[in-house]
């Protein structure tokens, strides 16, 4: 009945919330970037049950996207497979910085690596960017084992799973820059206390 039906949205609809309420919580009282995701990643089964879940970010130093944490997934033989990978779906997200849902990655001829997916069991595939503060941190994946259509419902729910893992990936980005400024603001007091207590130069260095 109408009513059974509406019963169940407000109860789906209140499970997200806490779901978002509860990455919140975690993003504000740590700085573990790997527990935060960890979380976030267990909060994709309120959506997609079973499925895989993959976040990967493109590294500043060399530019390529790097395995970072996945779910329903050997991480192991993950990583190992995703050495230099970037196939035809993760390009389109990262240019176009907006979701992108196929069908079938098996089957569709934009997929040059058909043969990861086969032997990952993987079909539909919805890809979305990790974007905060107007810059790109990488892409979240989310697939499933059978032939799956994205709805706008579940495409909204997991942007927002997006956004908040984005928030927490900056935010880990910012503390482990500030250590470090912190770390060398330390190392050059040290320098500059011992430059000004001796005179002998194989002291100071």
């Amino acid at each position: 009945s109408e009513a059974v039906a509406a019963e169940k949205r407000l109860e789906r609809n209140l499970q997200r919330l806490n779901a978002l309420h509860d990455i919140d919580m975690a993003i504000t009282s740590t700085s573990d970037l790997h527990a935060v995701l960890k979380i976030l990643m267990e909060k994709v089964d309120l959506v997609l049950p079973g499925a895989v879940a993959t976040i990967r970010l493109i590294s500043k130093e060399s530019g390529k996207l790097e395995a970072v944490v996945c779910r329903n997934l050997d991480e192991t033989e993950w990583r190992a497979a995703n050495s230099g990978l970037l196939h035809e779906f993760a390009k389109i997200v990262l240019e176009n910085k907006i979701p992108l849902t196929v069908a079938n990655v098996q089957t569709d001829p934009r997929n040059d690596k058909r043969q990861f997916a086969k032997h990952f069991g993987l079909v539909s595939y919805l890809g979305i960017p990790l974007v905060a503060k107007d810059q790109l941190l990488g892409l979240i994946a989310f697939y499933t084992k059978e032939e799956h259509a994205f709805n706008d419902d579940e495409i909204e729910f997991l942007s927002t799973l997006a956004g908040q893992s984005a928030i927490a990936i900056q935010n880990a980005k910012l503390y482990e820059e500030t250590r470090r400024s912190e770390a060398e603001i330390s190392a050059l007091h040290t320098l500059t206390v011992a430059a000004t207590q001796s005179l002998d130069l194989d002291v100071v260095l």
